[in-house]
């Protein structure tokens, strides 16, 4: 019997979530110590001291 893998799937998104826009869900560059939204219209950034792992 074959089984699909939606535990997989769903851990590959859930892995990277600080990469994303937490308003948006574009991807977030790093721009000196600054994480910025790539969407030019959602204008969101995080400071480097607000990002704790």
């Amino acid at each position: 019997m074959d089984q699909s893998e939606p535990p997989a799937s769903k851990d590959d998104n859930q892995e990277n979530w600080w990469e994303y826009c937490p308003v948006c869900s574009a991807k977030l560059v790093n721009h000196k110590c600054r994480f910025v939204c790539s969407n030019p219209r959602c204008n969101f950034f995080m400071s480097c001291s607000e990002f704790d792992l």
